[in-house]
């Protein structure tokens, strides 16, 4: 099937298009909602049901979301669970043959669906399909000005190096963003949700399972706008270091090796390891935290030993927390 007989398909008798699920998780996004959701119906594609979780917001999230009446099915979070927990809420209830992604603050570029729609209905062996997104940054008056230099491709020519079982790649790096990809909604009873307990990196978790029990395409282009902003999820600084545990965990479970054989480049895995512990060690040594940061700096010297800057970060941060005023030693050493 076409794109062209995908756009045609839904006004022939007889024929239907294949129903969407967009879900939309939700929490204090009211000032981009709108250009979220326009985004979605912007794409022409008829068939869809829009499923938007709200998450305890105290903004006007909720209000923005009745304004679409029935095209937005609105569910509210009794409790702040998180985005896995409000995208679980939602596809238990989704209805339709693919389930799509959105957060409440990014953009779907136009033609995104039909394009990935027509990929898979024309692909029956892949499950999921992916595509590139655009880092979508502020001017200096916090402005999110219309990108000039987007990469818009149309072609259905898959990218070869990062499609089909892709978990040595997904080792690397998290290739597949939650807002460009698309999913068959085969992929919940072969791999189940989205882990609750992952505030920040539950998608990667997610992906990195579908990596190796889904075939995976990635089609060339932007598919999406990610909007990049103080209050994103992403911005945020945990004490817990949400990627590496997840990067960590799976080399643990399952190795380096994906099902069909083929290894990940351990030396690169180990150095990324490294790399975001001590990224991690390095936001907390200079946010306050010289505790959190001297554990990081210690997990990164186990993946690396020869890190010179990583040494005296750690013995930085050690000195930092023994004569801290709120450290344990120093409180000890006062009772004295």
């Amino acid at each position: 099937m076409t794109m062209e007989r995908l756009n045609k398909r839904s006004g022939e008798p007889g024929e239907t298009l294949p129903l969407v699920s967009v879900i939309v998780p939700l929490y204090n996004c009211a000032a981009y909602l709108h250009q979220a959701l326009d985004s979605v119906f912007n794409q022409g594609y008829p068939s869809l049901e829009v499923i938007a979780v709200d998450d305890c917001s105290s903004d006007e999230t909720v209000e923005i979301i009745k304004s679409y009446g029935d095209a937005v099915t609105l569910i509210q979070q009794d409790k702040n669970g998180g985005a896995g927990a409000a995208r679980n809420r939602a596809m238990t209830v989704a209805r339709g043959e693919y389930i799509a992604f959105l957060d409440g603050d990014d953009v779907w570029l136009p033609g995104k669906l039909n394009r990935q729609i027509s990929f898979l209905e024309t692909h029956p062996d892949f499950d999921v399909v992916f595509g590139e997104f655009y880092k979508w940054l502020p001017d200096e008056h916090g402005v999110f000005n219309q990108p000039s230099d987007l990469y818009i491709n149309e072609s259905m020519e898959l990218d070869e190096r990062f499609s089909g079982g892709i978990y040595p790649e997904m080792l690397i790096d998290s290739y597949v963003w939650i807002v460009t990809a698309v999913m068959r909604r085969s992929v919940i009873d072969k791999i189940g949700l989205f882990r609750e307990d992952l505030r920040k990196g539950e998608d990667y978790e997610f992906w990195l399972r579908a990596s190796r029990a889904c075939s995976m395409a990635k089609l060339p282009g932007q598919a999406a706008l990610y909007r990049q902003h103080p209050s994103s999820t992403t911005a945020k600084i945990c004490d817990a270091n949400y990627e590496y545990m997840v990067v960590k965990e799976a080399v643990e479970k399952w190795g380096y090796h994906g099902p069909d054989g083929r290894s990940a480049n351990i030396g690169r895995v180990r150095h990324r390891l490294a790399g975001l512990c001590f990224g991690h060690g390095y936001l907390h040594f200079f946010g306050g935290k010289p505790s959190v940061a001297a554990q990081a700096f210690y997990n990164s010297l186990t993946w690396r030993l020869f890190q010179p800057k990583a040494f005296v970060y750690l013995l930085a941060s050690l000195t930092r927390e023994m004569f801290s005023p709120k450290s344990k030693w120093f409180v000890k050493s006062e009772r004295r």
